[in-house]
């Protein structure tokens, strides 16, 4: 599993994701403070949790699972998990994603898609990039995809454009 440390109003949580679920467990005690369900027909969950400010978590997986945002606080030593938003056509699988403030960039089905985690609505979509990792720095992201071809993009999350300019061939 992949996980990532968040800090759920005060208490620091270990978040990984099960074959089923998304679980939070407290680094202190190693106690599980939470679970939530995010299965799949495979029943398996390769990307990890990403944190994405104010309490929210966004998790995603392949096929019919999707994405969803979850909003963690805690009341009286417990965790409360809300789910805030849910899209089942958007899922990150073996590929990584990036997240720049409340948008998520990765490939879901060969897609290279703008997703925003507050409201689970996809802001753009460009397809044909099948397998693509992304590298992020500055105002610039590369991809390479699983043919081979490398490209350098610039991102617009607040549009639904892309521009690519490749720069090998396949």
């Amino acid at each position: 599993p992949i996980s990532v440390i968040v800090d759920v109003e005060g208490e620091d949580q270990l978040v990984f994701m099960a074959p089923e679920e998304v679980v939070g467990v407290a680094m202190i005690d190693g106690q599980v403070r939470w679970r939530h369900p995010h299965s799949n027909k495979y029943k398996n969950n390769c990307q990890g949790p990403w944190p994405a400010g104010d309490g929210l978590l966004f998790v995603s997986s392949q096929a019919d699972a999707g994405s969803r945002t979850l909003r963690l606080t805690r009341r009286a030593g417990k965790t409360r998990v809300e789910q805030v938003a849910r899209n089942e056509h958007t899922g990150f699988f073996y590929s990584n994603a990036i997240r720049i403030g409340d948008h998520v960039f990765g490939v879901s089905d060969s897609t290279l898609v703008a997703h925003n985690v507050r409201t689970g609505k996809d802001a753009w979509r460009e397809p044909g990039y099948p397998g693509a990792n992304l590298v992020h720095a500055g105002d610039r992201t590369i991809l390479l995809d699983e043919t081979g071809r490398l490209s350098l993009v610039t991102i617009d999350r607040k549009s639904t454009r892309l521009n690519s300019s490749p720069m090998s061939e396949s």
